[in-house]
């Protein structure tokens, strides 16, 4: 088959952050990975970034049979998998736009408190994809449950007891592994069965949607390909919250980051001040006061200058072009 430019660009992409994880790859397994696909080699003398960077070029003019091998044994799959993770449809508008795409993976049973994960996930810029919730009528569901997994961007799975009894359970958890895609579970009075199960994930029992979704998050602000988007939609719901209960919320998930950068800190300013539900709550300033001081940061924030516009400017040169000392 032919790949289009758009499904190359992931496999790409993918191939260039697996080799970049974590310091597994050095610079010898890169030429051998390179020989044995027949590809050019790379100056092994240059610098880390050089060596990525023609690292990139190189699988970038492989053929697509040659790309599709070169995918599968960098992420351990095996070519059938890697062909199935290249394949990226049209999403088809079952993604809310600009926000960071996550299926929640879920046993039917379980529905409406996953739906509520996925609203309370919603707030700060995450779209929590639920089959049968999120799906368009009058499309085959299957299709979009195929589409949504080609597209998301991250995986989650709750794990109720029937989570490991249900094989769509199973398949999806399979699809993202075979994506490379980064995935995370939560334990609700059962540990998941398989490859998974290797690993200690955290329990979701007795928490409220809320705290799952805040646990959910936390784990992808982690996630570096997503810190800068979690981020941003972090201070929006803070500069957007309605009431003071919203901007606790919203306070104590931009308090969980732990450290912001200066980007970010202006960012935070600017949502302190736009908002009287945050500078005027006791509850929204309850929580970050202690979050400014420990970072070493005056409170109140300084109010961040106004933005000048074209017409702002003019008035102002104006003003001053008619002062008697000018």
């Amino acid at each position: 088959m032919s790949l289009t430019p758009r499904e190359r660009f992931q496999m790409i992409r993918k191939i260039v952050e697996r080799v970049q994880d974590g310091g597994l790859w050095s610079t010898t397994s890169l030429l051998i990975l390179l020989q044995q696909y027949g590809l050019e080699s790379i100056d092994s003398q240059g610098d880390s970034s050089s060596r990525e960077a023609e690292f990139a070029r190189i699988v970038g003019r492989a053929t697509d049979e040659t790309l599709i091998g070169v995918y599968a044994t960098v992420l351990d799959i095996d070519e059938e998998q890697a062909l199935s993770g290249a394949l990226v449809p049209d999403d088809h508008g079952l993604w809310n736009e600009g926000q960071v795409r996550v299926y929640l993976s879920h046993s039917a049973t379980e529905r409406e408190f996953v739906a509520e994960v996925s609203n309370e996930l919603a707030v700060v810029g995450v779209h929590g994809f639920v089959a049968h919730e999120t799906m368009q009528i009058e499309r085959p569901w299957q299709a979009q449950i195929e589409v949504a997994l080609r597209t998301a961007e991250a995986f989650v799975g709750l794990v109720h007891p029937r989570f490991n009894e249900s094989a769509w359970c199973q398949q999806e958890l399979g699809w993202a592994n075979g994506r490379g895609l980064p995935f995370f579970l939560v334990r609700f009075g059962a540990n998941p069965d398989g490859f998974a199960a290797s690993t200690q994930w955290p329990s979701g029992a007795k928490r409220s949607a809320g705290q799952v979704a805040h646990d959910i998050l936390a784990w992808l602000e982690r996630t570096t390909d997503f810190t800068d988007r979690i981020v941003e939609g972090l201070m929006k719901a803070l500069e957007m919250a309605s009431d003071y209960y919203s901007a606790e919320a919203a306070a104590k998930r931009v308090v969980a980051l732990g450290s912001l950068t200066e980007t970010s800190w202006e960012a935070l300013a600017r949502a302190f001040w736009a908002n009287d539900q945050v500078h005027g709550g006791v509850l929204p300033t309850r929580v970050l006061q202690p979050f400014f001081h420990k970072n070493g940061r005056s409170w109140p924030p300084p109010k961040p200058l106004p933005k000048l516009t074209p017409r702002s400017v003019d008035v102002r040169a104006t003003a001053l072009s008619s002062d008697p000392l000018f």
